[in-house]
C-alpha cells in the first residue's frame, strides 16, 4: 500500500551538499539509490561534502540521506517563513520568481583581487546555469582566468586581480572559484545582472566584498563559514563494521587507544559508531539536535531585508536541506545490523515518514533542499519495499521534476528497463530545461544505440574506434589506477569469467582505463590487477574524455555490455558473481549467429 509521505516542514527552512551513492542493486527495486552498488566506487575527484570532519573504515559502504524534523519546535525567527503548496517560479516555469524577474540573459560580473605571500596566477570559474548538483548534470562552463598586477589607481595595489564575466544566465546559477583543489567560494547562488568586487587576502585571512551583490555573496559566505565554524567543534566519527573496532594493525590499534584516552578540552576526541547500539544512540542524537539554535540562523536573520526576498528564500531552502541532511545522512548506512531492531523502524515512522506534502518558499530553486527530499525519499522507499518511482509523481508538481531527474541520473544503469523508464519520465516532466537535461542523456544512454565512435588510446598510443558491428559479445569495463574497488571487482568477479570464456570466439572483454600516465597504464596492463593483458585494454585519459563523458562515467568500477549487433544492452546492471554473469552472457550468445570481424579500425 502506498504510504502518504512528508516532504515539508511547516515554518522551517534549511541547507544540503550533495553526496556520493552506495551499493548496487536493481534500481527499480526499492531504495535504489542506497542500493546502488555491489561494489564500492571511486571518482577520480571524490570528495563528499556533507562529510565534514568525518572519517569512515573501509568496512562498509558510504551512503547519505535526509531526514525530517516536524516533530521539533519552531521558534518565533524559523516560523516567519512562508511555506505553502505551490512554490513558483520553479526554473523554466512561470511565477513570482522565475528567471525574467531577475534580469534573464544578463550575464555576472566577477572582479577578484588576491592577495599573498605566493602570488596566484589564475583562478578557474564554474557555473551551472541551471545547477542540479549531481554528478555535473547539466556540466558547468569552466574558464580558466589569468592574474594581472593591481594598480595603485583602482585601489589593488599589491594584490594580482581578474574580471570574469560569465555566459548570460537564464535565470538563478550557481558558482564556484577555485584554484586547483582549494575552493574560495563554493556553488555561491547568483542570478543575472549580478555584480561583485572580492579581495582574498591570505596574508590577514579576511574575504572582503563590495559592489552591487556584495550583501548576497557576504551572507552566503557567513552561512559556510557558520556551518564549517559548527563541524569544526563536533568530534569526528568513525563508522565500523564492528563494535570493538582496533583497526588492521598493531600501529592502528596504539593510535585508537590514544585517541580514546584523550582528555582535551581544545583536540576533539574521534567516535567510534558502529551498526549496533552505538549506531542507534547516534541516529538518535542526531534527530533529538535543535536544528532552529544552529548559528547559521543568526546569519539569515542578520540579512533579512537586505537581500531580494526571493533570493532570501532560496538561500534558507538551503541552509534547511544541509541541516536536514546532515540529521539522517547516515540512516540507510547502519541499516545493516540494525533494520531488525524496532528502535531503528520506529525512528524511521515517527521522524522520517508522514503525511504532509507542504514545502518552504525557495524550494524550487535550492538544489540543497531538493537533495534532501531525494535522500528522504530513498528512504522511505527502500523501508516501506516499494520502487522510489512510485512515489516521486505523488510529491508536488514544483519539486518533482528535478527529483525525479536526480532519481534517473543516479540510477538509470540499475534499471532492468531504462528506456521506458526515460521514456516515462519525459511524458511528466514539465520543467523544459530538465526534460531536456533528461532527452539528452537518454539518447547518449539509450539500450540498443550503437557504440559511440569516439577515439582511445591503445597500448601503442595509437587511437582506435571501437567496432561493435561485427556479431561478438562485448563486456567493457571501467577502471581508474590505484582503485581498490577496480582492482577488487576484476580479482573477484571479471577474472574467473575471462578464464571461462577464453577461446571463445564470440566473446570478448575490453577494459579501459581513465589513466593520465601512459606507461603506469601499462605497467598495470602487466600486472593483471585491474584487466587482463590476453584482453582488449584501451585508454581513455583525461578527466574530462570524451567516450567517458559521452557514457556518464564518473565513478570506477563500471561496466557496459555491447550485444553482437553493436548495440547498448547493459549499462551496468549486471549479475554480482561469476557464475551469474557466466550464465548472462551465454544467454546473449543464444541471439543471431556471429560473423567474427576485427574489434577496431
Amino acid at each position: 500500500m502506498k504510504k502518504n509521505i512528508l516532504l515539508c516542514l511547516v515554518g522551517y527552512l534549511c541547507l544540503c551538499l550533495p553526496t556520493n551513492t552506495l551499493t548496487a542493486q536493481v534500481a527499480d527495486s526499492p531504495g535504489a539509490d542506497f542500493l546502488h552498488r555491489s561494489q564500492p566506487q571511486v571518482s577520480p575527484e571524490q570528495g563528499d561534502t556533507h562529510r565534514g570532519g568525518e572519517t569512515r573504515s573501509d568496512t562498509l559502504p558510504e551512503d547519505g540521506s535526509l531526514v525530517d524534523h516536524s516533530g521539533l519546535p519552531a521558534d518565533n525567527r524559523i516560523a516567519k517563513l512562508a511555506v505553502h503548496d505551490n512554490v513558483a517560479g520553479i526554473q523554466g516555469q512561470e511565477g513570482e520568481s522565475s528567471s525574467a524577474a531577475v534580469g534573464e540573459g544578463l550575464p555576472a560580473v566577477i572582479h577578484v583581487e588576491t592577495m599573498s605571500v605566493h602570488p596566484i596566477d589564475s583562478l578557474e570559474f564554474r557555473i551551472w546555469d541551471p545547477y542540479l548538483n549531481e554528478l555535473d548534470v547539466p556540466k558547468p562552463y569552466i574558464e580558466h582566468v589569468s592574474l594581472s598586477n593591481g594598480s595603485v589607481f583602482e585601489g589593488s595595489w599589491g594584490a594580482k586581480k581578474a574580471q570574469w564575466t560569465s555566459p548570460p544566465l537564464s535565470g538563478y546559477a550557481r558558482v564556484t572559484i577555485r584554484n586547483g583543489m582549494f575552493k574560495y567560494l563554493d556553488r555561491f547562488l547568483v542570478e543575472p545582472g549580478d555584480s561583485v568586487r572580492i579581495r582574498l587576502d591570505f596574508q590577514t585571512g579576511n574575504v572582503l566584498f563590495s559592489g552591487p551583490a556584495a550583501e548576497k555573496f557576504r551572507c552566503q559566505f557567513e552561512l559556510a563559514q557558520a556551518i564549517e565554524m559548527h563541524r569544526f567543534g563536533q568530534d569526528p566519527i568513525m563508522f565500523t563494521g564492528e563494535s570493538d573496532y582496533w583497526g588492521h594493525s598493531e600501529e592502528d590499534s596504539i593510535r585508537i587507544a590514544k585517541a580514546k584516552a584523550s582528555n582535551s578540552s581544545i583536540r576533539p576526541t574521534i567516535q567510534f559508531v558502529s551498526p549496533d547500539e552505538s549506531g542507534m544512540e547516534y541516529l538518535k542524537q542526531g534527530f533529538s539536535k535543535e536544528l532552529e539554535s544552529h548559528r547559521a540562523w543568526e546569519v539569515i536573520d542578520n540579512f533579512e531585508g537586505r537581500l531580494p526576498t526571493d533570493f532570501w528564500q532560496i538561500l534558507i531552502a538551503d541552509l534547511l536541506g544541509k541541516l536536514q541532511y546532515d540529521q539522517l545522512k547516515h540512516f540507510l548506512y547502519l541499516r545493516l545490523g540494525l533494520e531488525d531492531n524496532p528502535s531503528y523502524r520506529q525512528l524511521y515512522q515517527d521522524r522520517i515518514l508522514e503525511e504532509n506534502y507542504r514545502i518552504p518558499e525557495g524550494a524550487a530553486w535550492s538544489v540543497y533542499f531538493i537533495d534532501y527530499l531525494y535522500q528522504k525519499l530513498s528512504i522511505i522507499s527502500y523501508m516501506e519495499k516499494e520502487p522510489m518511482a512510485n512515489f516521486l509523481t505523488s510529491i508536488p508538481e514544483t519539486v518533482r521534476d528535478p527529483v525525479y531527474a536526480k532519481y534517473l541520473i543516479k540510477n538509470f544503469r540499475t534499471f532492468n528497463d531504462s528506456n521506458s523508464q526515460f521514456e516515462k519520465a519525459l511524458d511528466i516532466l514539465q520543467t523544459p530545461w530538465i526534460s531536456e537535461l533528461i532527452r539528452s542523456l537518454y539518447h547518449s544512454q539509450r539500450i540498443g544505440a550503437p557504440i559511440a565512435s569516439i577515439p582511445l588510446t591503445n597500448a601503442e598510443g595509437d587511437s582506435v574506434v571501437l567496432k561493435g558491428d561485427d556479431g561478438k559479445i562485448r563486456l567493457i569495463q571501467f577502471w581508474l589506477p590505484g582503485c581498490q574497488a577496480s582492482a577488487s571487482y576484476y580479482e573477484r568477479l571479471l577474472s574467473p569469467v575471462v578464464s571461462h570464456f577464453k577461446g571463445d570466439p564470440e566473446v570478448e572483454f575490453v577494459f579501459i582505463s581513465n589513466d593520465n600516465q601512459h606507461e603506469r597504464w601499462l605497467k598495470n596492463i602487466s600486472s593483471e590487477k585491474y584487466s587482463s593483458k590476453v584482453s582488449i585494454n584501451l585508454n581513455a585519459p583525461g578527466k574530462t574524455h570524451p567516450f567517458l563523458m559521452y557514457y556518464h562515467i564518473h565513478a570506477f568500477p563500471e561496466q557496459m555490455v555491447i550485444g553482437r549487433d553493436g548495440g547498448v544492452t547493459n549499462l551496468g546492471n549486471i549479475p554480482k558473481t561469476p557464475q551469474g554473469l557466466i550464465e548472462y552472457l551465454d544467454s546473449l550468445k543464444e541471439t543471431e549467429p556471429s560473423s567474427i570481424q576485427p574489434l577496431v579500425k
